[in-house]
């Protein structure tokens, strides 16, 4: 196997040590099992947005791969990536929950060997992709921690009502 790396500019093809994101450095991807942080959040600079429950007006994904935890947050115009040192996991929900967000632990699963519902490309349906979850039924953040919630069954945070 290999993974393709961006370095300066560049694409580069390297052999590395491939895991399931609880060990190595250099190399390591995010599969089925890894851990990931689904942070919800009410700021929003969408005006349509707003209609959306209050404290669930976007999502974004924190997956622990390898030695770090690596953020991916689609917004409307751009998606966006972050790093975190895999060693300060209290830091890096200390920062979120600074920052107005609820956090829902979540696990990477097997996604079904089929293509994922054709559903309007948005925050929701990137978490989901990344989660590998397959659900017509999710279209709004709200949706979304319900059913992470649900599944979990614990909430490392407090977040006000």
């Amino acid at each position: 196997m290999f993974v393709l790396s961006i370095s300066d500019g560049a694409m580069r093809r390297f052999d590395g040590a491939i895991d399931g994101g609880g060990g190595g450095g250099a190399g390591a991807i995010a599969t089925a099992g890894a851990a990931a942080l689904v942070v919800f959040r009410d700021r929003t600079e969408i005006a349509w947005l707003r209609g959306l429950k209050r404290g669930f007006r976007h999502c974004a994904v924190w997956v622990r791969a390898g030695d770090f935890w690596i953020l991916q947050e689609t917004l409307s115009h751009q998606t966006l990536l972050g790093i975190w040192p895999a060693g300060n996991e209290a830091g890096l929900v200390a920062a979120l929950r600074a920052s107005g967000h609820r956090i829902v632990p979540a696990r990477i699963a097997a996604a079904p060997r089929r293509i994922a519902p054709p559903l309007p490309f948005s925050c929701v349906e990137s978490v989901k992709r990344v989660l590998g979850i397959h659900a017509w039924s999710m279209l709004t953040p709200w949706q979304l921690y319900r059913h992470l919630a649900g599944a979990t069954k614990i909430l490392i945070d407090n977040y006000p009502k």
